[in-house]
């Protein structure tokens, strides 16, 4: 009896281990705006699945870029890396959540590039996620282009109510998070939308716009 029960308990620690530690939201993203904007980002929420602390490694596998005008980053949840950096990690505690955000720097350039990065456990590595991102810089057309993004917040920074305007998404969803990743307002969006972020407290959140089709990420500042 004795060892028939050691092997039920040791099977089902087994099958724990083997369940996913870690979620990541997205897995594909597209990081779109006018070449010469300084900075091209996507992002996506990565969430801890784990009972315990845990190590997650990340390695950028593919850098495809278009020019040696452009170079390209990743952030992790605890800092931006250089544009030479390959490899990090980070502890994930039970429970955390973050953001991963992907930058390409096209310096004027339009084109498009590609970056794949994959995250995996430290502990186990076939447990793992690899995030594919996707650039284009597009060429300015007009003096009117110069400024415009996916996304445009306004005004930003701000105090009491935000104008989200999107070119691709005109009925979904809003959220916002803030910067430790956690969702502080969620509504039905519609295009040239004004937000209430009187109640917000001082700081930098992240704004998530999507409907089937497309996800676009920005940035406001609350003052």
């Amino acid at each position: 009896m004795f060892k028939r029960i050691t092997f039920i308990f040791v099977f089902t620690l087994a099958a724990l281990s083997a369940k996913a530690q870690f979620k990541i939201e997205n897995d594909t993203l597209y990081a779109e705006g006018f070449a010469n904007n300084f900075d091209l980002y996507a992002e996506t929420h990565i969430y801890s699945l784990a009972i315990g602390p845990q190590l997650i490694n990340w390695q950028r596998t593919l850098n495809q870029l278009p020019d040696p005008k452009w170079t390209s980053a990743v952030c992790d949840i605890v800092s931006c890396k250089s544009v030479t950096t390959d490899t990090g990690s980070f502890i994930f505690d039970p429970g955390d959540t973050g953001f991963l955000s992907f930058h390409f720097y096209p310096t004027n350039f339009n084109a498009s590039g590609k970056m794949i990065v994959r995250f995996s456990l430290a502990s186990d590595p076939l447990q793992a996620v690899d995030v594919v991102i996707n650039a284009r810089g597009w060429k300015p057309v007009g003096i009117d282009q110069i400024q415009h993004s996916v996304t445009k917040a306004t005004p930003n920074p701000a105090q009491n109510t935000v104008t989200f305007n999107n070119d691709r998404i005109k009925q979904g969803k809003l959220e916002v998070y803030n910067a430790i990743g956690q969702m502080v307002l969620s509504l039905d969006y519609n295009n040239n939308m004004t937000v209430d972020i009187m109640d917000f407290a001082p700081g930098i959140y992240t704004v998530k716009i999507f409907d089937e089709s497309h996800t676009s990420f920005s940035k406001i500042i609350k003052e």
